[in-house]
Parts: C-alpha cells; structure tokens; sequence
C-alpha cells in the first residue's frame, strides 16, 4: 500500500505525535529532576513554535495561490460558492494563530532564560 499523502501531512501528523509522547514523558510528578533538562525542552519548544509560525505562513501563501489559480471550490456549507470568503476567514484565522505562536515563542524562551542559572545539588 502507497502513502499518496503529501510529505508535509505525514511530517505534521508525527509532529503531533511527537509532542503527545512529550506530554505522556513528563507527566508524572517530578518526571523531570534536573533543571538543565527542562532548559533543553523549553529551547526545542521555543523552536518548534518559531517553526510553526512559518508553517502556518506558508500555508497561508499556499491557499492565496490556488484561490488566484481558480482551482478552488467550496462545499455546500457557510461558505458555498465564495472561495475567496473562505480562504480570508481561514487567513484570518492563521494569522491569530501565528501571533499566538509568536508570543509561545517569546514566552517560552523567556522561561528557558529565567532557569539558565538554575542546578540541583
């Protein structure tokens, strides 16, 4: 059996996987005992939220282009018979999920900072 999904579906979808494993790995109480490991974890999720927001970017470019092509098409639905609504509410939509991956980001690596200086004894 092929696998005729794009390669960024799959990527996506073992992505999702991945951070899923991340939470089954530091769930139990005091999982995680040394702090330089949370300080790698909050560097690797600062990075994967600086990631999405490319991502969500590109996808956003991605759906402008195929409405320019007229290739799109729109279910009967909210949206029926006017891509060009469809893809400004999915633009939309991107854009406040990449402002939010923006501050995760900041956050995130404003977190790892506040613990750089932090040991166990």
């Amino acid at each position: 059996m092929t696998d005729d999904r794009h390669p960024a579906e799959i990527f996506a979808g073992e992505a999702a996987e991945a951070i899923r494993a991340v939470n089954h790995a530091s769930f139990a109480f005091d999982s995680i005992e040394d702090p330089a490991t949370i300080y790698r974890i909050l560097g690797s999720l600062y990075s994967i939220a600086g990631r999405l927001d490319q991502t969500l970017e590109q996808l956003d470019r991605s759906l402008q282009r195929q409405l320019a092509s007229g290739r799109l098409q729109v279910d009967p639905g909210a949206h029926h018979g006017n891509e060009p609504v469809a893809v400004a509410a999915a633009a939309e939509q991107l854009d406040t999920a990449r402002h939010g991956l923006r501050t995760a980001h900041d956050a995130l690596t404003n977190a790892q900072a506040a613990i750089s200086g932090l040991y166990t004894q």
